[in-house]
């Protein structure tokens, strides 16, 4: 997409895409390819990846048991984590230190 004038939808997409890294978590046993039909619609909110980049913000989705480990990365990085979902995850918001409740 190229970006358009400042302020437009299409130039703050562009400019998430280059600071923000999508980090998509698998449940047990998961592969990265069960991403490839929502990376295309993630991608909209930075890079798309299965593993986390040595730095910069993070938006990250976590699936089953990939909602565990997106839930305590949340907790161990909160100032790097924009944002984060988690999908048919085990895990229990206030049981992880450092993550205030809903």
């Amino acid at each position: 997409m190229s970006p358009g004038p400042a302020g437009s939808p299409a130039a703050r997409v562009a400019v998430m895409k280059a600071e923000r890294t999508v980090v998509c978590m698998s449940g047990v046993g998961g592969a990265a390819a069960e991403w490839d039909l929502v990376s295309p619609s993630l991608a909209r909110f930075g890079r798309v990846s299965t593993a986390p980049p040595a730095a910069g913000p993070l938006i990250v989705v976590g699936h089953s048991q990939g909602g565990v480990r997106a839930l305590q990365m949340a907790a161990g990085e909160p100032g790097r984590v924009e944002a984060m979902s988690c999908d048919q995850s085990p895990a229990q918001r206030p049981a992880l230190p450092g993550l205030a409740p809903a």
